[in-house]
């Protein structure tokens, strides 16, 4: 679910090809894949369990919505259940991206958007506009550099803190064979509760064993919360700079400026992850 094609006879299409800065800036996007997997491999087992694609129109998640039917906006789609994508000329230095309702999150630099509204996102040529709903749980791990690499031990979950109930099915299995269809699997439900203010993980299901021992939760949006807990346990929770994608230095020093500092987010330190109910909880 990534990947470069060329014909005989026609001309190279590996990244290096085109220039130092077209490396760059695939690398950054390969290596933003790799951290990635756990949440593409989720999508893919929703894709296989109920159809719904990996890339997905606006109008499978919001028909009602007239704007995302303007040839302006038809060219955005959502990846997976909670980034919405908004690809744009790579001549343009600015775009506009039309949000659908709830609140979003850019998703490289944390600025929070109301939905249902058009705005002006930029889009020079290493930044693609991206875009997280509220709410979401978005699984990620450190980066590697090929699939059958094996990763660190912990697990990422990204938190985007909102006022939206979601559900976030998480999805493992070995990865080569077919013994899911024994359910040799691990799927384990990741629900936020904007009400009750909590992250909850329900018991997994099926017989695999996941390769995670930890979960660290990354919290996005939570600076008026100073009070978490595990079970009701207290967590302790530090202030964290975060780099999701590295920024091109040599691009536009506009943009550069405004979007290669670090998000500002918290972080729980590494919790034993166990086969039994999590909550984690704020105040």
């Amino acid at each position: 679910f990534f990947s470069s094609h060329s014909a005989i006879d026609t001309r190279q299409a590996e990244p290096w090809s085109f220039g130092e800065s077209v490396e760059t800036i695939s690398r950054n996007y390969i290596s933003l894949r790799y951290k990635l997997l756990p949440y593409i491999y989720a999508a893919f087992n929703e894709s296989v369990e109920s159809g719904m694609p990996v890339n997905r129109s606006l109008a499978i998640d919001y028909s009602f919505d007239d704007n995302i039917y303007n040839p302006q906006f038809q060219h955005e789609y959502l990846f997976g259940p909670s980034i919405l994508v908004a690809p744009v000329e790579s001549t343009k230095d600015l775009t506009q991206v039309y949000l659908p309702e709830g609140e979003w999150y850019d998703f490289h630099t944390d600025e929070t958007h109301s939905g249902n509204s058009i705005i002006i996102s930029p889009s020079p040529i290493h930044l693609l506009p991206l875009f997280v709903k509220a709410g979401s749980i978005i699984p990620m791990h450190q980066q590697i550099q090929y699939t059958g690499e094996e990763s660190e031990d912990t697990l990422f979950l990204h938190i985007y803190n909102g006022r939206q109930n979601t559900i976030f099915t998480y999805y493992e299995d070995d990865g080569e064979t077919y013994d899911y269809e024994k359910e040799e699997f691990y799927r384990r439900e990741m629900i936020f509760d904007a009400e009750t203010k909590t992250v909850t993980l329900n018991k997994p299901q099926g017989s695999f064993t996941t390769k995670f021992n930890h979960v660290i939760a990354i919290l996005h949006g939570f600076e008026g919360h100073h009070k978490f807990s595990l079970n009701g346990h207290s967590v302790s929770v530090q202030k964290y700079e975060l780099n999701l994608l590295d920024a091109l230095n040599s691009e536009d020093a506009v943009f550069t400026v405004n979007h290669s500092k670090p998000i500002k987010v918290k972080r729980t330190g590494a919790l034993k992850l166990v086969s039994d109910k999590m909550v984690i909880s704020w105040k």
